[in-house]
């Protein structure tokens, strides 16, 4: 393993700092230290414009300037859209981290994936704009834990060896290459080519430092990874809502509905990635084939949460479900909530004055639910395929939207188009309420996701995939997919 002595950079110019100074030696920048909030495993980039003062020597200072600023917005895009965040932006370097605020079980690989899909949009980005000489970056990954702390104006910082060896490891790339540690290594071998293993003299940590130049991302690695491509503006309409959801402690309604294959999922995804820790997620799905199918979605979503499944004896169902229910609900309203959500998962008497009264003790059971969940935080609900939902459904969300107004729910229906079919007035008379219809994308967003798709497919490849899948994202991944895996293995035959 690797051992290493913690070393202070300067923010400014990346400069080491002496203990307890209070100025950088180098640039004078003053010396912000950061109150530690945590320690979190992390996975940090550096990506450094290679001869960039050779550059800027042969190009006008505003034209110098727009060049770092296509650099960055480029950096700071492909980041994002594999979950990332760009920390700071140091000369012509940039630091980003994956795994904060969240983390997710496959960061590291995240992070191998943007250091190569950046290595490839610089070279890309220097053709675009006619440079006199290519533009290339070195990359340096590195995993392991660090402190996180709020800087100036509460800007989350990282500190500790991990960060200096991201940066150490940049240093010592060559122009294209991506270097990562030891640990990103053992994190994403199996899912990486990486060339033979190389001794680095990195400063400030103690003997030799092993690194891993990458060669190529496998098939299941792209895929696990690929970019959210034309998807910025709707992500964002999701984001407000919520926002809006969270600080007006009002419930919001928003149904994404698109044919096969425009990424609804996705969307979904991605949108719940960004949540903040105090939200709690709940995820259902209508089907046709369930055994009570109109509230099947939501049977699946107390199942979740009470950590349990169609075979767990009743009894322990019972049981679990009441240490929720007395979790957030009022002592008095416990007994009634828990026995009314009981009938949703096949508990009890299914309701003395026929199904109609069992399903609307079902909806106020549920609202009772989500209300209390509500008090400590808002709660996002989710019904998947929504156009195969029954009209009993369709009533328990409305039920929810209009008696839960004064709760920070979101309601996140997704749906193809013919959800409309099955209910005409979908989201009509309800307050705060959005629909948005995902689009077939553009040219240049197919071939995009065609590249991000698979880094070995050519130009011509890629627009051809786009040009064929019609714009349907589904299309393009898939046969990309198929063109990776019949390359290896053609390679490895």
């Amino acid at each position: 393993m690797l051992s290493s002595v913690i070393e202070t950079l300067c923010e400014r110019c990346g400069a080491p700092l002496p203990a307890e100074a209070l100025f950088c030696p180098r640039c004078g920048a003053p010396v912000a230290i950061p109150v530690t909030q945590e320690r979190k495993v992390v996975t940090v980039v550096f990506a450094d414009l290679a001869g960039s003062t050779s550059l800027a020597a042969r190009l006008d200072p505003e034209r110098f300037r727009e060049v770092m600023a296509a650099f960055y917005r480029s950096v700071t895009d492909e980041l994002l859209s594999l979950r990332g965040r760009a920390e700071k932006f140091v000369g012509d370097a940039v630091m980003a981290v994956f795994g904060l605020p969240q983390t997710h079980e496959d960061d590291a690989l995240r992070a191998v994936r943007a250091g190569a899909i950046i290595r490839d949009r610089t070279k890309r980005l220097g053709e675009e704009l006619a440079l006199p000489v290519p533009l290339r970056v070195r990359v340096g990954v590195s995993s392991g834990p660090v402190a996180t702390g709020s800087g100036p104006a509460d800007q989350l910082l990282v500190t500790g060896p991990t960060v200096n060896l991201a940066a150490r490891l940049q240093q010592a790339a060559e122009p294209d290459e991506v270097l990562v540690s030891e640990t990103t290594w053992l994190l994403t071998n199996h899912a990486v080519a990486y060339g033979p293993v190389r001794t680095i003299q990195a400063k400030g940590f103690a003997g030799d430092t092993h690194a891993w130049p990458l060669t190529a991302l496998s098939t299941r690695s792209a895929r696990r990874t690929i970019p959210l491509v034309g998807r910025r503006r709707e992500l964002a309409l999701l984001r407000e809502a919520f926002e809006r959801t969270r600080d007006a402690s009002r419930a919001h309604l928003v149904t994404v509905v698109g044919e096969r294959g425009m990424g609804k999922r996705r969307l979904v995804q991605e949108f719940a990635s960004t949540l903040p820790e105090g939200a709690k997620v709940l995820v259902g799905r209508a089907s046709e084939f369930e055994e009570d199918v109109t509230l099947a979605p939501v049977a699946e979503m107390l199942r979740r949460e009470l950590d349990v499944d169609r075979d767990t004896p009743p009894a322990q169902i019972q049981e679990r479900l009441r240490q929720i229910v007395e979790g957030c609900c009022e002592p008095t309203e416990a007994d009634q909530v828990a026995a009314r959500l009981g009938l949703a998962l096949g508990l009890g008497d299914e309701g003395r004055e026929g199904r109609r009264y069992r399903a609307a003790e079902i909806r106020a059971g549920f609202l009772s639910f989500l209300q209390g969940q509500a008090r400590s935080g808002p709660v996002v609900v989710v019904f998947e395929e929504l156009h195969l939902a029954q009209q009993g459904l369709f009533d328990l969300i409305e039920h929810v939207l209009r008696n839960g107004r004064r709760s920070p729910l979101f309601v996140l229906c997704v749906g193809r188009d013919d959800l409309f079919e099955v209910r005409p007035a979908w989201g009509g008379g309800l307050f705060d309420a959005l629909t948005m219809r995902l689009e077939p994308l553009n040219a240049e967003e197919a071939e995009e996701l065609a590249r991000g798709a698979g880094e070995s497919l050519d130009e011509a490849t890629a627009e051809r995939i786009a040009r064929h899948a019609g714009g349907n994202p589904f299309f393009i991944v898939e046969t990309t997919g198929m063109l990776l895996q019949s390359h290896e293995e053609h390679v490895l035959g």
